[in-house]
């Protein structure tokens, strides 16, 4: 399904259900999370660089997560949050810059570290990445990085791996993050690292939405829903826990979640409501 019929569900929904006028792609200001955020807009400035459309484009993932770990914050569940977290590049060529891995979410419990990469819609219409074939060589690995003969090797076979949830760019963040841990012992030290994929089921809400309009994508969505979870929990989740297994890293692991069973963290703040509302969870 295309990411402009998706969008046009969206809007559908925000107008005749709750009674929001979408123009364009964006929310309106009376539902702008900026207030919210406080300080935490600043590591969207200092991110990808486009704070405008990631946070008020009613497709955006960074939005999503901006929103949810804010109220979960709020509630008491986590310290030390931030925003797109880029502090470290996977790979070093020379003469050539890389761009740093960028993760959606940084936070902390206790002595828990955890990174998150969010998915809201993008599974939906896209499907997993083709590796660039720069991490196919062993001589673009930083020298702090021991066993880059694994990391080619598990990158030489992603491609195929899966076809809607993005294990290339997961392995990818891994990659960083490992890195940034041999870089920075200090950090890390009586620390666990979690590396999680926390993403939107589309809920029957909003498959309900879908089939009012075409059955043909209604059967199409659920279908595609069904194979993300499996891909999640059977191949992805299994596979790069393996992979960390092997690399003997023993301080870290990784998790899938979605933001639909996730909930009851943030019953108490209070945006809630209007988090659920705006993203079909009610």
């Amino acid at each position: 399904m295309e990411l402009k019929r998706i969008k046009q569900h969206l809007v559908y929904y925000f107008k005749e259900e709750c009674g929001i006028d979408i123009q364009g792609d964006t929310f309106p200001n009376e539902l702008s999370i900026r207030p919210l955020l406080k300080n935490g807009l600043q590591d969207f400035e200092n991110g990808s660089g486009h704070p405008d459309r990631e946070l008020e484009q009613i497709n955006s993932s960074a939005r999503l997560a901006a929103f949810y770990y804010k109220l979960f914050e709020s509630s008491g569940n986590c310290s030390s949050l931030r925003f797109e977290w880029n502090e470290s590049t996977p790979l070093e060529i020379p003469q050539r810059k890389i761009p740093p891995a960028n993760l959606d979410v940084r936070y902390e419990i206790g002595n828990e570290i955890h990174f998150v990469e969010s998915k809201y819609l993008e599974p939906y219409y896209r499907g997993n990445e083709e590796i660039s074939q720069s991490y196919l060589n062993q001589d673009y690995y930083p020298t702090i990085i021991p066993n880059a003969n694994l990391w080619v090797n598990k990158f030489a076979h992603v491609n195929d791996m899966t076809k809607y949830v993005n294990i290339t760019q997961l392995y990818r963040h891994l990659l960083a993050i490992y890195r940034h841990y041999l870089e920075n012992p200090q950090i890390y030290k009586g620390k666990s690292i979690v590396l999680e994929s926390v993403s939107w089921m589309a809920t029957e809400r909003f498959i309900d939405i879908v089939g009012k309009v075409s059955r043909r994508s209604e059967s199409y969505l659920t279908k595609r829903k069904n194979t993300i979870e499996e891909e999640s929990i059977e191949i992805v989740l299994k596979d790069i826990n393996d992979y960390i297994t092997l690399l003997e890293w023993e301080n870290c692991r990784f998790e899938v979640k979605y933001y639909n069973a996730m909930l009851d963290e943030i019953k108490g703040a209070g945006k809630y409501e209007d988090f659920c509302k705006q993203y079909l969870l009610y």
